[in-house]
């Protein structure tokens, strides 16, 4: 009974801090945010390309190779000259916008111009090689063959696994969604899961707690008050993704590709993140009850936050080399497992028998520390001034 005393106290208290909902809403409108400014900045600069490449440029071109054809030059808006000097000085007196020497061997294109920026003066780049590309095509008379020789051919590609057409990226989308939701709720949760106990243990209040509720009942009650708030933060995300991918579903994509659901690398996302979440929660919370204050907590966590995070760092080599030992080693450490696991789920290149090792690796860690930290609870409250003394609590019957 005390410990859903705990749990509800707990749920309540958090509920009512205005500081829970800009943490958990904090990161969607981020991202949200970024989302937007992205796209119009996106419009925006096609917009100011099509403009450029609509306003025509006047130019002068020598030709030593023998290549140019002379009406494709002139309907882009050029005229040929013989002194490349006299070119120049044209460019730099603003005759003209660009002067373009062709070379015997065609090896480098020189082009002067009159700057327009940075990032505007590629029209002169893109210029030189329609001027170029133009002419060889007139010459050839071929327009399949150059088309080939100048973009290649687009190639369609249908891979198989078990007999039936593979989904290819479509179904790595919904696993890695597990991924970046254990990432959110390590950022999200990890200063409320170090604060679990450390605020009455500053304020001194535990004392008073322990003379009416068993030190483990307290532990067991606010790892469960975690686990539901975690649950609370995950629906923020979770609503808007399942919307989201309906929509993508029901919409298909520009790009034609479709989501799916592959049930094996559902059925092993959803314990690999739960386990992954629950060995952090109980990590942390250890941390906040053996460490005396916030500030020494804070370093202690640094390295659990490190590790969680890492294979970030690593998630090319996941996804191309998974046999690599360095992969390996991370896949089955138990801090850097859950999201390593999950990554290479959703990229379909852990097996069975490799997700249920991990999931064995994570639930069984975190049956480890939880025990650790049912024995030294009491002490680990009761400890103002220093770092507790793991061993010895242990020791002490």
């Amino acid at each position: 009974m005390n410990v859903w005393k705990v749990v509800s106290f707990e749920i309540a208290r958090t509920l009512r801090k205005p500081s829970f909902y800009m943490s958990m809403l904090l990161i969607p409108a981020l991202i949200v945010v970024i989302a937007v400014v992205v796209t119009l900045a996106t419009v925006t600069s096609e917009a100011a390309v099509a403009e450029q490449q609509q306003q025509p440029l006047t130019f002068v071109y020598t030709d030593e190779s023998g290549k140019i054809d002379a009406q494709v030059a002139a309907a882009l808006g050029g005229a040929e000259i013989a002194d490349p000097a006299q070119g120049l000085g044209k460019v730099l007196s603003g005759e003209v916008d660009a002067f373009l020497l062709f070379p015997a061997d065609l090896n480098t294109v020189r082009v002067d111009a009159v700057d327009t920026g940075l990032i505007s003066n590629g029209k002169y780049e893109t210029l030189a090689r329609d001027v170029l590309e133009l002419s060889v095509e007139k010459s050839v008379g071929d327009a399949t063959a150059v088309r080939v020789l100048r973009s290649g051919v687009s190639v369609a590609v249908t891979a198989y696994r078990d007999g039936v057409p593979a989904a290819g990226m479509g179904a790595a989308v919904i696993p890695l969604l597990f991924a970046g939701l254990l990432f959110l709720l390590v950022c999200l949760m990890g200063s409320q899961m170090l604060a679990a106990f450390l605020e009455e243990k500053e304020n001194r209040v535990v004392e008073m707690i322990l003379t009416t509720i068993e030190a483990r009942s307290l532990l067991i009650g606010k790892m469960i008050a975690l686990v539901i708030l975690g649950l609370i933060q995950t629906s923020v995300f979770t609503v808007p993704t399942v919307l989201g991918v309906s929509l993508w579903n029901i919409a298909q994509t520009v790009s034609g590709m479709t989501l799916s659901v592959e049930p094996l690398r559902l059925a092993l996302g959803i314990p690999i993140l739960a386990g992954a979440f629950c060995l952090n929660t109980i990590s942390v919370v250890c941390i906040g009850m053996v460490m005396p204050t916030a500030k020494e907590a804070s370093s202690m966590f640094a390295p659990v936050l490190l590790a969680t995070v890492l294979p970030i760092y690593l998630s090319s080599m996941m996804i191309t080399a998974p046999e690599n030992p360095v992969v390996q080693a991370v896949t089955y450490f138990p801090w850097t497992g859950g999201l390593t696991a999950l990554v290479r789920n959703a990229f379909g290149n852990l097996s069975l028998v490799e997700g249920l090792i991990v999931i064995a690796v994570q639930f069984g860690a975190a049956a480890g520390i939880f025990a650790v930290a049912t024995r030294i609870c009491r002490y680990g409250l009761l400890s103002y001034s220093k770092p507790l003394n793991v061993v010895a609590a242990l020791k002490t019957k």
